[in-house]
């Protein structure tokens, strides 16, 4: 087992984690955008691809990671806190999406259990994909990712007859102003999960990171248009949290026969979301805690996520603005980063001159 996955299991962790982020994060975090919400991953991956082909450029810079090549020579002092930082946000974002999957088991096993029981086995869960290392989370995503395909065409075959395709008008939906903030959360979500390539490992896997950034996109943009052909938009009607998952999950309008297909899809992509998270976190902390044995890690991520999720303070609920910031400070903290490499060559090559 290697602490630092490589590159072929970051671009499985990231096609199967970034398709359903952006997915639960447009139907249920910000659905501001309401039935135009289908224009927003694409309007995401235009303003990610400068990042992206940043990255890629980056990584044809040195035989390491973009991360190693970009932060080689930098004073360590600066290069830690920046790991301490993305592995906490990181962090934070598995939280969110560990009190969604607990949130959803509860709704559709329409029980009194408390949130909190429910989550305990997700924290179990991610010791257990943290200790196995980012390459076996890679294997398991990129198994995922090969019935994925299989199980969305057969529940489309079946609820075919289902869709309207009068109820994605209007087009622009809630209007430009929300569709241009849904776009900004949408890059945020392409950025942060970036990170599992940035700390990647060079291995066998010759394609750059847009491939599977801009796969992800462009199904996410049809599964939205799919979604809202699904049921009406309700514009003036305000939905709780809590109601939004079960639009999403039961609109009242699906028959039974492809509910539990439906779930397998729901959960099954939430696990793999927050797999693709954690053991991209730990990479960060291992960076960052030179020298800290691998179960102190593992320890320390799984109780901090567990207990963010569990108590969900305030800053935790409002993942939607987080997001929405994250693609700036990625992107910035990346511009940097490769303007200091930039400028380190080029003092190299002037005093060789």
């Amino acid at each position: 087992m290697t602490k630092l996955h490589g590159r072929s299991a970051a671009s499985a962790l990231i096609a199967a984690g970034l398709g359903m982020r952006m997915f639960w994060g447009l139907a249920v975090d910000y659905p501001l955008a309401m039935n135009a919400s289908w224009i927003c991953p694409i309007l995401g991956l235009l303003v990610f691809l400068p990042l992206g082909f940043a990255i890629e450029q980056a990584s044809k810079t040195g035989s390491g990671s973009v991360w190693d090549n970009l932060t080689d020579n930098l004073p360590t002092f600066i290069v830690r806190p920046l790991e301490g930082i993305l592995a906490l946000l990181l962090m934070y974002d598995t939280a969110v999406n560990v009190r969604l999957l607990a949130s959803s088991s509860n709704l559709i096993a329409l029980n009194d259990v408390t949130v909190h029981i429910l989550i305990f086995p997700l924290a179990l869960a991610i010791c257990i994909v943290v200790l196995l290392g980012g390459d076996a989370a890679g294997h398991s995503a990129r198994i995922w990712l090969k019935i994925l395909p299989l199980f969305l065409l057969i529940l489309l075959i079946v609820q075919a007859k289902a869709y309207r395709i009068g109820w994605i008008t209007p087009i622009l939906g809630g209007g430009t102003s929300s569709i241009i903030q849904g776009s900004i959360y949408c890059a945020g979500c392409f950025a942060l999960a970036s990170l599992t390539w940035i700390i990647a490992i060079p291995d066998r896997c010759k394609r750059g990171i847009l491939p599977y950034t801009c796969i992800p996109g462009l199904v996410v943009s049809a599964l939205m248009v799919i979604q809202h052909m699904s049921f009406p938009a309700m514009i003036n009607i305000p939905f709780t949290r809590a109601a939004r998952i079960e639009l999403v999950l039961s609109n009242g309008r699906m028959s039974l026969s492809p509910q539990l297909l439906l779930d397998i899809l729901w959960f099954g992509g939430l696990l793999q979301l927050i797999s693709a998270e954690a053991v991209t976190a730990a990479a960060y902390l291992y960076k960052c805690l030179k020298g800290a044995k691998w179960w102190i890690i593992t320890t320390f991520l799984s109780f901090g996520i567990t207990l963010a999720a569990i108590f969900n303070p305030a800053w935790l609920r409002e993942s939607a603005k987080v997001m929405q910031l994250v693609f700036l400070f990625i992107g910035g903290l990346f511009v940097i980063l490769l303007s200091c490499a930039k400028l380190r060559k080029e003092v190299n090559i002037s005093e060789k001159a």
